[in-house]
């Protein structure tokens, strides 16, 4: 008989030769019961997995939790408070102890300012000035502006009389 794709059956190979259509259909109710009771055994043991891993992680946070708390109220807060108490005592020492200084250090600045300064502007300014153009100066003269010559049409100088040689000293007798 030519393969048509339909079986009917009678193949001694086939393992569901010679069981009638109730023993199948038996069959197959117990192998979907037992798979449904498989299936809902895995499921029940996941979800048991999962709320064991679930109290065991808020079991681990509330440790965790409860240790830094102890850590926090131990250990930290004093330390904090402590840091606090000592920097207000080190900012009221230095207060005291740097306000004079500063105070002082501006007198010096403002006395600095009125005298001393006032003169180094004058100088900057004058060598402002005198800078404005070193090749051809118009505001001022220099000693490199006065030029020497051998001409005699100067006449000589005249000699101006010093004081009188004296020849005997004058002697303290005492």
């Amino acid at each position: 008989m030519p393969d048509s794709g339909f079986d009917p059956g009678g193949n001694p190979s086939d393992p569901f030769s010679g069981i009638d259509v109730q023993q199948n259909a038996n069959i197959l109710y117990y192998a979907f019961l037992t798979l449904l009771n498989i299936l809902i055994a895995v499921i029940n043991f996941l979800w048991r997995l999962i709320i064991l891993l679930y109290n065991v992680m808020v079991f681990v946070f509330r440790t965790v939790l409860k240790f830094l708390l102890h850590i926090w109220t131990t250990y930290i807060k004093r330390a904090v408070t402590w840091l606090a108490s000592h920097v207000q005592k080190l900012r009221a020492w230095l207060k005291r102890t740097i306000t004079p200084i500063i105070k002082r250090l501006e007198k010096i600045k403002q006395w600095y300012d009125q005298h001393i300064l006032k003169q180094q502007l004058r100088i900057l300014q004058m060598i402002q000035v005198m800078t404005e153009n070193p090749a051809a100066p118009s505001l001022y003269f220099s000693c490199a502006d006065i030029q020497l010559s051998s001409s005699s049409t100067a006449p000589p100088p005249v000699p101006v009389p010093g004081p009188a040689p004296v020849t005997n000293p004058p002697v303290c007798n005492h």
